[in-house]
């Protein structure tokens, strides 16, 4: 999460423009942490946003990311709409960090599937990529240099006890939430909630937690680079099932939190997230793998 964005951190669009036909401009934007000096970088951890416009509307278009060795490896087919513009789409989740799920997840490996965060920074870190912008045949519209780094600020995300991430969790399971980086705050707000397909503005924060405030979960004694906490404890009669997010506001004193802010939308379904919250989605039912 660094819900940065939720999903998870803060985000930054950087627009850029780039005149690869005659009379045709294709924009790509990405969301990404920064872009210090005109060099694009993103935290490794982070979620990768693509978007473009430009194009003619209802054309087809490619979005690609290409590793330092030339090689594709994520791609997503997306339609432009009536005003050429394809709106921003997850094209590599926490760049490779699937966490410690059951087997199911983590079966297909890949050069670039990490179990943790810490494992995807030895990797990735100082790496430069390249996102493309294709279109239906085969030409590449726009393409920019990526780079790399270790996180800057604060990476909030579902875990284990051990700060392993997790997306998926049987009823039974504790449920905790993990903080991560050099900016991670000394007390945050958590709120456990309902995901949902889609999520307008504003939003009731409900609590699905029976013991929990309405105003949130306050945790206290937070510090970096990582503090883990329990949120919700596990179900022994195996009856919690669902899907749920997770709200994390570091903003506390602010006393209006019944209701999301109205710039919010939930990152991790392909909106861009605020600096003050972040937001993960987790879902819990019976799996027929066994857990690593």
């Amino acid at each position: 999460m660094t819900w940065k964005r939720m999903a998870g951190t803060a985000l930054l669009a950087g627009a850029l423009l780039f005149m690869s036909i005659p009379g045709t401009a294709a924009e790509l934007t990405l969301m990404l942490g920064s872009a210090a000096g005109g060099e694009l970088t993103l935290a490794v951890g982070d979620h990768l946003w693509v978007g473009a416009s430009g194009l003619a509307p209802g054309s087809s278009a490619d979005l690609r990311l290409r590793d330092p060795g030339g090689r594709v490896v994520a791609t997503a087919r997306m339609r432009a709409g009536d005003r050429g513009e394809i709106p921003p789409e997850l094209l590599w989740r926490r760049t490779g960090v699937v966490g410690c799920d059951c087997s199911e997840d983590t079966a297909a490996g890949g050069a670039y599937t990490f179990h943790t965060f810490e494992e995807a920074e030895l990797a990735l870190a100082g790496t430069q990529w390249t996102v493309e912008l294709v279109d239906g045949s085969g030409k590449i519209l726009a393409s920019r240099m990526l780079r790399l780094e270790r996180t800057g600020g604060l990476q909030v995300y579902f875990s284990d006890a051990s700060g392993c991430p997790r997306h998926r969790l049987a009823p039974d399971e504790d449920v905790y939430v993990s903080f991560r980086g050099p900016e991670v705050p000394r007390s945050a707000r958590v709120f456990l909630v309902a995901d949902r397909p889609a999520w307008e503005d504003p939003l009731p924060l409900v609590e699905v937690r029976l013991e929990a405030r309405p105003g949130g979960e306050v945790i206290e004694g937070l510090s970096g680079p990582l503090s883990i906490s329990l949120v919700w404890p596990g179900d022994p009669a195996g009856g919690r099932t669902g899907y749920f997010a997770a709200v994390v506001r570091t903003d506390i004193k602010d006393e209006a939190l019944d209701l999301l802010p109205t710039d919010r939308r939930l990152s991790h379904k392909g909106e861009a997230g605020g600096p003050k919250s972040f937001e993960e989605g987790v879902v819990i039912r019976e799996w027929s793998c066994h857990h690593n």
